[in-house]
């Protein structure tokens, strides 16, 4: 399995702090039993959508052949560029 990204990272990260506060605020939870519950279930919400995440960046990336922007894998190949005549 390939590693994250860390704009991936980010977003799981984003995921996990929001779907927290929401929970938190939504629920009212006042035990530390039911906040530990919500707090695990939103790392889990994280952690999933990082997966998810890793796993579409990862299909992407083998439906185009090895890289996941086309336009620049022809631009390196010298395909998107125009070859220089000397002429201005």
């Amino acid at each position: 399995m390939p590693r994250p990204t860390p704009a991936q990272v980010c977003w799981g990260t984003l995921a996990v702090v929001s779907a927290t506060v929401v929970l938190l605020a939504v629920s009212g939870a006042d035990s530390p039993l039911s906040i530990t519950v919500l707090v695990v279930f939103a790392l889990a919400l994280g952690t999933l959508g990082t997966t998810l995440s890793i796993t579409g960046h990862a299909h992407r990336t083998a439906r185009t052949g090895g890289t996941a922007h086309p336009a620049r894998a022809s631009s390196e190949a010298g395909y998107a560029q125009p070859s220089s005549s000397g002429r201005r």
